[in-house]
C-alpha cells in the first residue's frame, strides 16, 4: 500500500526531476532509497501525465535558453536531449516539440 507521505515526497521529486518515468525511478532509487518497483508502484498511484511533464520541461528549456541570450536549439537537437538525456520515449519527445511554436526554436545544431 502506498502512505500519503510516500506520494507527496515521490510527486515532490517528479516536478523537481523533470525526467521521465523510467528516468524518475532510476533517480528515486538513487537519491530516496526507494526500490525500481516500490518507485513504479508510488508513480502509477499518482496518474501522472507524462506528456505534460515532457511539454513542460522542454518548454523551460527554452526559457532558460531565452534568458541566458543563448540560441534555441533545433527541434532536433531538442528532441535528442529529451530523449537521450531525460530518457523520455521517442513518442513523448516528438509529441512535446511539436507543441511549441516554429518560432522558438533554432535553425541550426549547436
Amino acid at each position: 500500500m502506498v502512505t500519503d507521505a510516500e506520494q507527496r515526497d515521490v510527486l515532490e521529486k517528479v516536478y523537481w526531476f523533470m525526467t521521465s518515468k523510467s528516468k524518475t525511478i532510476e533517480r528515486l532509487s538513487k537519491s530516496r532509497g526507494y526500490s525500481a518497483d516500490s518507485a513504479a508502484r508510488i508513480l502509477d498511484s499518482l496518474q501522472i501525465d507524462w506528456k505534460k511533464i515532457v511539454l513542460v520541461r522542454t518548454e523551460e528549456y527554452l526559457i532558460w535558453d531565452e534568458a541566458d541570450e543563448q540560441p534555441a536549439p533545433t527541434k532536433e537537437a531538442m528532441f535528442e536531449f529529451l530523449c537521450k538525456d531525460l530518457g523520455f520515449s521517442e513518442y513523448e519527445a516528438r509529441w512535446a516539440v511539436e507543441q511549441i511554436s516554429e518560432s522558438r526554436w533554432g535553425t541550426e545544431d549547436l
